[in-house]
């Protein structure tokens, strides 16, 4: 019993692992493929720059909530709940207030980095961090369904997410470039809400209050980011 257990909870953890290396290594599969040399690499980089915070944020969710949802399920009482939310709600400022702030000033941080020849990885930086925001918003979420044992619905999410990038990331290289492809990943994190908010509820984890509080700020931080940076943006746009 506890080996088909242990084989039929691992079994869609192994399909997830596929569909994640997907989700995260789909832009380098696609853009390397259709983008010149040097545009690439200017992607490399700002791609480095901008996914720190997002790669920090989701060692600590992992290392932190998985615990936390196994020994206070949400759905076993209100005051579980709420300490859950306290919680994601601190995760989460902290998550945007890092990654707004790459944002913010990513243009500076690769005029301070880098010489001139890299210039145009400051836009690179600005809108990853960016389009990185829908991504924040969810993250606490992801592993309400496997500290319940519900690997399945963990994969069904991971999947989604592996079509909706690449679908999205395809369609925004083709229409507009390197600057298009970075948009649908935007887009993408999006589009995948649905299915996140599918696997929270199950979970009893989801929180309306945490996402609708996180999409207004998140909104306001991306147009501040892209005011700040808006020449730098216009002239990425502009390669097609």
């Amino acid at each position: 019993e506890s080996a088909d257990e242990l084989i039929g909870f691992g079994k869609w953890i192994f399909l997830s692992t596929i569909c994640g290396f997907l989700y995260m290594q789909g832009d380098k599969l696609l853009l390397g493929k259709f983008l010149p040399l040097d545009q690439f690499g200017v992607y490399n980089i700002g791609f480095f720059l901008a996914s720190f915070p997002l790669l920090m944020g989701g060692v600590l969710t992992r290392k932190l909530l998985i615990p936390l949802y196994r020994e206070r399920p949400p759905t076993e009482s209100e005051d579980n709940f709420r300490k859950l939310q306290k919680m994601r709600f601190l995760l989460t400022a902290g998550m945007i207030a890092l990654t707004g702030g790459v944002a913010i000033a990513g243009v500076v941080l690769i005029d301070l980095l880098y010489d001139p020849r890299y210039l145009m990885a400051g836009a690179v930086v600005v809108l990853i961090a960016a389009m990185q925001m829908p991504q924040i918003l969810v993250l606490t979420y992801e592993q309400a369904a496997l500290a319940a044992g519900d690997s399945r619905r963990f994969f069904v999410l991971s999947a989604a997410r592996a079509v909706l990038t690449l679908s999205f990331l395809f369609g925004g290289l083709i229409l507009g470039g390197l600057f298009g492809a970075l948009v649908g990943q935007g887009l993408a994190g999006v589009a995948a809400y649905p299915f996140v908010v599918w696997l929270a509820r199950h979970a009893g984890a989801w929180d309306p209050k945490h996402d609708a509080v996180y999409a207004c700020v998140g909104a306001l931080v991306i147009a501040f980011a892209f005011w700040v940076n808006w020449d730098a943006i216009a002239d990425l746009a502009a390669l097609g």
